[in-house]
């Protein structure tokens, strides 16, 4: 059985008690006796509930004039029998609301269908269904604006969960039922009731006659004549007068059922479209041919019937079936019918291309053949694969489901092939035919956007919720039938009266306003309740008194009448303006500040709108070389600006982009040639930014003459290029630090140094120091001492990118004008001329030495021979000094003693200028030969020690160490009242260390002069030659250490 003719039966089944009821509510419920009437109609009723598979029926006639209950019951099933009183009376009340409720229900109107109630034939009625409860199915008649009645079907368990889908099939079962009704009612109900034939042709709109074929006259009942406009006082008509009313175009329609009639010889049903008082009308025709025993006809009779109701409600009905069967191929919800078999055992009977389309996505490549007239558990299972216990569970399910005839409905999920689901809304119906449950109707509709719309307006909801939180708008309602007001949380927290709705009178409302805001709200109020409109809007502000003072509510009301508010409703929005008003009136003030400022600003100060100057200051008019305002108001700003500007660009054109930025919210800052007034150009500092002023969108220039400034910016960037050539071609190397990193350098340091560009600018503090030579380390680590404030010297020796050492002599000082930890550094390589001064330095000593040489060989050769050959004559001559007297001899005594003295101070002067045990035997012999001399001839007790025995130094370094070393022993011995001294000479790899220490009075080096301290000097000089460094450490009191650090390289 397809699931068209599923609804068709269910219908048909559904509808016997109805027929049965209807017609004896129709004929009988107006007249009938009370009991008679409770008792007819409750079993109907019952009957209904028991028919339809419900547990309770409820049925209500009205009376159409008196608009009453005419009839108020309920049936119920046996198992729900109840004591409710089965009639009773109406509440006008109660007959509004259900009509003006069943007025305002568009779930599904049927136009246009007629009934037969008493005293209403012919007229119009609307069938009105109402699905309004999840349990119910409720139908109303209504003629009108009056309701007629209703009945209604419920269940006490489950569900009769009719969805939008099952509209169209509820009309469909709906326009059966009534056609059936009203098909009963019209032509057979009445009929097989005695007594009231003529009751019943009237109802049923059914005319008799009879025609002698032998008198040619024809008899018709009143309904007859009625039908075709005959008089119907005469007993009889002629055929000529029925013709004549009938028409030519009718009687050809009716002429073919005659023929027809005579063909068959007995009897002939046909329908007929005829046109009477100009409108088609169908006709139903019956008619009877009688024969006489001679087998010749002699009468004819029969009945006409207007279907012309039935006929459209057929086609309606036909039209409905359609659409129905087009529904359930096409509709893009889920319907699959299942026939009942016994427990557990459920067919697939058939689906609609929407489920099909389902299956695929368990099997693919599933056909409809594998579905349809296949055992459920057995597809479920083997060709779906579902896990046995799912497949228990829905079987059992569908049977509980057959034993309560009790529609369920429940969510479900599919996957899709992609992995995303599915949200079905799915139900499960029970079809019941002869009281057995034949088939179960699935049907399910995809809720899937459903449900993301409504977690979409949730969202929504939350977030006008909290935007209408965040704005403090407050929600207010009045119905002014009434003395109060509904304030929301909002509003009522505004008014200080906690942060919950509250519920307030009208006086408490006005004794919160301010005086002299009651009258102008009272205003507002009136005009809007005197408007003629249903509905008006109005705006206002007033003053309240709360707790934290008074405050300023800014209201935006609308205002109502409606049948359910006759007195009028109120509902607004508030918002508390307090600070935006204090803020309104702030801003004033600061208008009123810039006015001022404006005209009494020493910078031009103009005002741009569409482009054009609308307001200036007194300073702008000196800057562009006006004497009125009217000079420069209302002209554009490159109408005081040459043609083009320096970079090229059209003034007009560049202008205006800055004013569309700057009305776009940017603050911009450019620089500009203006023009006076007499033409004359000017460098110009502009400065652009939007103002909001009196309601108005304006651009705020300020224009600055900068002509002098950048004049003097052009100088200092020429002097500033000018040293930048000095510095970048300078002989010196410069180096920038800035916070221990190279931040700039010239070519002269490139060189310098022999690094690359980039490598120079990676290096740091530490790393410059790395190049420096370890001897010269210390030397540096003593600039650390100098805060810088003023610059200092340096020489030191440090390492090229090559590996050679070069002399370089810096000047090192704090970089002015930064707060950064900045030096500069200048430096110039002086390896040369160390080099020079060295080789001076030793030709120098050479000089000397021999010049020492040439006077010790003079005092030697010549004063040194004079004075011997003076000693030898003397002493010739002593034999004849015994002839002398006294005084003569002693005389002769001194003179040889003299002369002898002189040559010992020859000799020892002779060896001290040049001592011949340095050139022959070296540094140690000749040290060790003035050690023992000087220990001889003195009480200071002098001592020598030395690792370096073995092998010779140059010439120059021992002459210049033996120098040094004579120096300081003789100034031991002459000066530093000192009890011992030592002499140390030590030898390493690469260096050789003297020392020279006493335990003398000592002094203090740093007040020694050096021009009357010639020793001190010489040692200085000699070390010097050596490329030794001196330290000399003494103090008054602790005696005195001298020590020559002597690298070996020089050697």
């Amino acid at each position: 059985m397809n699931f068209e003719n599923k609804i068709a039966t269910t219908a048909s089944h559904s509808t016997q008690t109805l027929k049965d009821l209807l017609q004896w509510v129709v004929v009988h419920l107006f007249d009938a006796p009370t009991d008679k009437k409770n008792e007819a109609v409750k079993s109907a009723l019952d009957n209904i509930s028991k028919t339809m598979g419900v547990d309770r029926c409820h049925f209500a006639l009205v009376h159409p004039e008196q608009q009453h209950l005419v009839w108020l019951g309920e049936g119920v099933t046996d198992n729900q029998k109840t004591n409710r009183a089965p009639y009773g009376s109406f509440d006008p009340d109660s007959y509004t609301w259900l009509l003006d409720h069943l007025s305002q229900n568009e779930y599904l109107y049927l136009e246009n269908i007629e009934t037969d109630l008493p005293g209403d034939a012919n007229k119009p009625k609307d069938l009105l269904l109402e699905f309004g409860y999840a349990s119910s199915f409720f139908v109303a008649l209504k003629k009108g604006n009056v309701l007629l009645g209703w009945i209604g079907f419920g269940k006490e368990k489950g569900n009769i969960d009719w969805q939008p889908k099952d509209l169209e099939t509820i009309q469909a079962i709906c326009s059966y039922l009534y056609t059936a009704v009203t098909r009963f009612l019209s032509f057979k109900a009445l009929k097989i009731q005695a007594g009231i034939l003529q009751e019943a042709e009237r109802m049923a709109q059914m005319g008799s006659w009879e025609f002698d074929l032998r008198t040619k006259r024809l008899r018709t009942s009143e309904q007859f004549d009625e039908i075709f406009g005959l008089e119907s006082k005469l007993p009889a008509h002629s055929l000529k007068q029925v013709l004549r009313n009938l028409g030519a175009s009718n009687w050809q329609q009716l002429k073919g059922h005659f023929e027809a009639l005579y063909r068959s010889g007995s009897e002939i049903e046909t329908t007929h479209q005829l046109i009477i008082d100009g409108e088609p009308r169908f006709f139903r025709v019956l008619s009877k041919l009688k024969i006489s025993k001679k087998g010749a006809p002699y009468k004819l009779s029969g009945i006409v019937q207007e279907v012309t109701r039935q006929k459209l409600m057929d086609e309606e009905l036909e039209n409905t079936r359609i659409k129905q069967s087009l529904i359930f191929k096409n509709i893009r919800d889920y319907i699959t019918l299942y026939r009942v078999e016994g427990p557990g055992k459920y067919i697939i009977d058939s689906f609609n291309d929407t489920a099909f389309e389902l299956q695929k996505y368990f099997v693919a490549d599933i056909k409809k053949e594998d579905i349809l007239n296949r055992d459920l558990k057995d597809y479920l299972l083997n060709k779906v694969g579902l896990p046995e216990v799912h497949v228990v569970e829905k079987l059992k399910v569908m049977d509980e489901l057959v034993s309560t005839r009790q529609q369920t409905s429940h969510d479900e999920e599919v996957q899709r092939p992609d992995g995303s689901w599915i949200h079905l809304k799915s139900s499960l119906t029970p079809i019941v035919e002869g009281g057995q449950v034949t088939y179960l109707l699935w049907s399910a509709h995809d809720i899937t956007q459903l449900q993301e719309t409504q977690k979409k307006l949730l969202e929504k909801d939350r977030e006008y919720r909290l935007a209408l939180r965040a704005s403090k708008l407050g929600f207010y309602k009045w119905n002014m039938a009434e003395d109060f007001l509904y304030l929301d949380e909002a509003y009522s927290e505004m008014l200080g009266l906690g942060s919950k709705p509250n519920v307030v009178s009208t006086s408490f409302m006005e004794n919160r306003l301010v005086e002299g805001n009651y009258t102008h709200l009272r205003s507002l109020l009136e005009n809007s309740m005197a408007s003629q409109e249903s509905t008006s809007f109005f705006e206002s502000e007033a003053e309240y008194e709360t707790p934290e003072g008074i405050k300023r509510v800014y209201s935006s009301a609308l205002f109502m009448r409606t049948k359910d508010y006759p007195a009028g409703l109120l509902l607004g929005f508030a918002r508390d303006i307090t600070d935006q008003k204090l803020a309104e009136e702030r801003l004033k003030e600061s208008e009123a500040r810039w006015r001022t400022l404006h005209d009494a600003a020493s910078d031009a100060i103009v005002i741009v709108e569409n482009d054009v100057f609308v307001d200036i200051n007194r300073a702008a008019l000196d800057v562009f070389g006006c004497l009125d305002k009217s000079e420069i108001i209302g002209k554009t700003p490159w109408s005081f600006s040459p043609e083009m500007q320096p970079d090229g660009s059209l003034s007009r054109e560049k202008g205006l982009a800055y004013i569309r930025r700057a009305i776009e919210g940017e603050r911009l800052k450019f620089s500009w040639i203006h023009c006076r007034a007499d033409g004359t150009p000017f460098e110009a500092e502009v400065s652009l930014s939007a103002i909001h002023f009196q309601g108005r969108l304006l651009v705020q220039g300020i224009v600055r003459d900068v002509t002098e400034k950048m004049q003097m910016i052009r100088a200092i960037r020429e002097s500033e290029e000018k040293y930048r050539s000095l510095v970048e071609y300078s002989l010196q190397g410069i180096l920038i630090m800035v916070d221990g990193k190279v931040r700039y350098f010239n070519n002269a340091y490139v060189e310098l140094l022999g690094y690359s560009k980039d490598e120079i600018y990676k290096m740091d503090r530490q790393s410059m120091l790395a190049l420096v030579h370890p001897q010269d380390m210390e030397e540096l680590e003593r600039f650390k001492e100098y805060d810088l404030t003023q610059p200092i010297l340096l020489e030191f020796r440090f390492r090229r990118k090559d590996g050679n050492f070069r002399w370089v002599r810096c000047r090192v000082g704090r970089m002015p004008l930064t707060d950064h930890n900045s030096i500069v550094v200048t430096a110039i390589d002086i390896t040369e001329q160390k080099k020079a001064h060295e080789l001076a330095l030793i030709s120098a000593t050479e000089s000397e030495d021999r010049e020492r040489q040439r006077i010790a060989a003079e005092l030697h050769d010549g004063l040194g021979q004079l004075l011997s050959s003076s000693v030898l004559n003397l002493g010739a001559m002593k034999a004849s000094v015994k002839q002398l007297d006294e005084k003569a001899r002693r005389n002769y005594k001194t003179a040889l003693e003299t002369i002898k003295t002189a040559l010992d101070e020859t000799r020892m002067i002779s060896h001290n200028l040049m001592p011949k045990t340095i050139k022959d035997f070296g540094y140690s012999l000749a040290v060790e030969q003035l050690i023992n001399s000087l220990n001889e001839a003195s009480d200071v007790q002098l001592s020598f020690f030395t690792n370096f025995r073995e092998g010779r130094l140059s010439p120059i370094l021992e002459r210049n160490l033996y120098r040094i070393t004579q120096e300081a022993v003789t100034n031991i011995v002459k000066h530093s009242k000192a009890q011992s001294g030592v002499v140390q000479l030590m030898k390493y790899p690469e260096m050789l260390i003297l020392t020279i220490e006493d335990d003398g009075t000592g002094f203090d080096p740093a007040a020694v002069d050096s021009k009357n301290h010639i020793g001190l000097r010489n040692i200085a000089i000699r070390s010097e030659t050596i490329g030794a460094r001196l330290d000399i450490d003494s103090r008054p009191g602790n005696g005195t250490i001298i020590a020559l650090q002597i690298p070996l390289i020089h050697e």
